[in-house]
């Protein structure tokens, strides 16, 4: 949950020189808004296929190491090429919330029964409001 606060605090604040390098509008915010909703429905089978198939621990250490290579890579797109970007940032977004809908399974799994389903609870709870 760490990772997914800490990129959202950093592209609010670097929003505006964001905005200013690609010489972006509103028009282009609701167009990376579609491309989320789009790259979500799409990977969110994908990532529960994995979620069954492979171990939680697994598909949790991809879905960072893709955060961290979509993150990374929409850093370093040039001026001209605001699609390149549009498209790492809607997969970096996608990727986070379909791992983050996993995520309180994982962590559940670490209690014993009796405690399992208070902690999922509470964890989806926290998941919920941002924690």
């Amino acid at each position: 949950m760490a990772v997914n606060t800490m990129d959202d605090i950093i592209y609010e604040s670097v929003l505006p020189y964001i905005k200013a390098e690609y010489g972006m509008n509103n028009v282009h915010s609701k167009i990376i808004t579609m491309m989320f909703i789009a790259s979500c429905a799409i990977f969110a089978p994908v990532f529960f296929y994995f979620w069954n198939t492979f171990s939680g621990l697994r598909v949790l250490f991809g879905a960072i190491a893709l955060m961290i290579m979509f993150g990374v890579g929409s850093t370093y797109v040039p001026k001209k090429e605001f699609w390149i970007f549009m498209c790492l940032r809607s997969l970096l977004d996608s990727v986070k919330v379909d791992y983050m809908a996993s995520t309180p399974a994982l962590i559940a799994d670490l209690f014993d029964d009796d405690i399992r389903i208070a902690m999922q609870t509470l964890l989806y709870v926290l998941n919920t409001i941002g924690w």
